[in-house]
């Protein structure tokens, strides 16, 4: 890839960054709260409250590959995530907390294709 079109793409990730941060998908104003798992984007209406472990991971993955304007989000992204997904007694992380960051444990944590990739690209990334 030229140096320009690695630009041109760096440009839209910002692009997406800023726009997706632009949502009502967060509790707070900040992401010390993590964020919301459903949106309708015609509507921007939240359709679920629950929060997924993965979609938290890609946020972090994408903070990791921005710029520093990002830096703060990022921090508080990845203390949220760090203090409410990883089971801390039985291994593995929650797949869903509610909108309390309380964890779902009715949801099996192998289940609907759960895949650790999403848990140790974010680790090598914020490495």
């Amino acid at each position: 890839m030229t140096k320009q079109e690695q630009l041109k793409y760096q440009k839209l990730g910002f692009e997406v960054l800023n726009i997706t941060l632009e949502k009502p998908i967060f509790p707070k104003k900040d992401l010390s709260q993590g964020f919301y798992s459903e949106i309708n984007p015609i509507t921007n209406k939240v359709t679920d409250k629950r929060k997924t472990w993965w979609q938290h991971c890609e946020a972090l993955i994408a903070f990791s590959l921005a710029d520093e304007k990002f830096k703060v989000k990022a921090k508080n992204l990845e203390n949220f995530y760090f203090n409410t997904f990883p089971d801390k007694e039985n291994g593995g992380e929650f797949f869903f907390v509610n909108e309390l960051n309380i964890p779902q444990t009715d949801e099996l944590k192998g289940s609907i294709g759960k895949s650790a990739y999403h848990t140790i690209e974010m680790i090598k990334f914020l490495n």
